[in-house]
């Protein structure tokens, strides 16, 4: 059942995705996403630009990589073989799947007067977004088991605001547009809810199913 429903939510966001690539190789989202950009980008070169690149920063495969690499390491060594390959999964195939994308729509990136941050390849979608999503979906499904009912609520906003946060340094940057990023976060929550459908639907019910102060070992946590 909970599995299912990750599929439903999973094909509800690849739904939005394709919904964007069809509006910007048809109609086209540019005006719009050009006004709102307009509101959001950061001119010139002074410490806030400096601070966007930090927090931009672990959407990126050089940082993401560094994170993602131990973690699945440390699960193989406890012979987490499934929680394992929940990690590597979705981690591995968000570039491809970006590039695929990135290929089909050859969108420009945004071109706003006084900004002096620029990125190369294609604009849609966001590579950072995606990989941002992915990463903080990842983290959630691996710490929100181990943590108490009333810590719960914190876990997941500090990961939800930490993915939509990446995505909203690519719109204060200029290099993104913001329908890119909305299809960046869509595709990473996708890949990772579909992962932990394929992998995890017991793990993930744990955690509805625990009672309050209680903990568990890693070796518990994991699907048989």
């Amino acid at each position: 059942m909970l599995a299912r429903r990750l599929l439903v939510w999973a094909t509800a966001l690849l739904a939005l995705v394709a919904l964007l690539v069809v509006l910007e190789a048809t109609t086209g989202l540019t005006e719009v996403d050009e006004a709102v950009g307009e509101v959001l980008v950061f001119h010139g070169s002074g410490p806030e630009i400096t601070a966007l690149k930090v927090l931009t920063a672990p959407g990126a495969e050089d940082v993401r990589y560094p994170i993602l690499v131990p973690v699945a390491g440390f699960l193989l060594w406890f012979r987490r073989f499934r929680l394992a390959a929940f990690v590597a999964v979705p981690a591995l195939l968000i570039a491809p799947l970006n590039r695929l994308l990135k290929d089909i729509t050859y969108r420009p990136r945004p071109s706003y007067a006084g900004t002096t941050v620029t990125a190369g390849d294609w604009s849609f979608p966001s590579g950072h977004a995606s990989g941002g999503a992915v990463l903080a979906g990842l983290l959630l499904v691996l710490l929100l088991p181990h943590a108490s009912r009333r810590w719960r609520t914190a876990v997941t906003t500090v990961a939800v605001l930490g993915a939509v946060l990446i995505g909203w340094t690519r719109l204060a940057l200029g290099v993104h547009y913001l329908s890119d990023v909305v299809a960046g976060l869509a595709l990473g929550a996708a890949a990772v809810l579909l992962a932990a459908a394929a992998l995890v639907p017991d793990r993930t019910q744990e955690i509805h199913s625990r009672r309050p102060g209680t903990s568990q070992s890693p070796r518990a946590l994991s699907p048989p």
